[in-house]
């Protein structure tokens, strides 16, 4: 089988046009690229700053304390809580006693106790 001319120069077409493609779609990819991560830099400066008045609105009303480094950079906050806890209990209790007389029963260690007699 021989290669022709015109197969080689099939072959040399089909590689370059891949070649072009290539470079056209790595400029087109990087242009975008760049112009995302420029508005993806000021999108992140913007809520930033969003953050930062919403933090210093929280510190003024004393819901938080913010740290702060040297420089007056927020670094974290404080969250101070507090609770406070009421315990209320109560008990009712009644005591049905059937088939027994009152001579029978016996107070022993503040319980009602049936008195152990023995049969005769």
């Amino acid at each position: 089988m021989t290669i022709t001319p015109e197969t080689w120069f099939s072959i040399g077409l089909t590689f370059l046009s891949t070649l072009a493609g290539g470079v056209i779609t790595w400029i087109a990819a990087h242009k975008y690229y760049v112009r995302a991560a420029k508005e993806m830099e000021s999108e992140t400066k913007y809520v930033q700053n969003l953050l930062r008045i919403s933090l210093q609105a929280m510190e003024d009303t004393k819901m938080v304390k913010l740290n702060r480094d040297a420089s007056g950079k927020i670094t974290g906050m404080v969250h101070e809580i507090s609770a406070h806890a009421v315990i209320t209990s109560s008990a009712t209790a009644t005591l049905s006693v059937s088939n027994a007389s009152q001579e029978d029963l016996q107070l022993d260690n503040s319980e009602l106790r049936p008195k152990h007699t023995e049969p005769s």
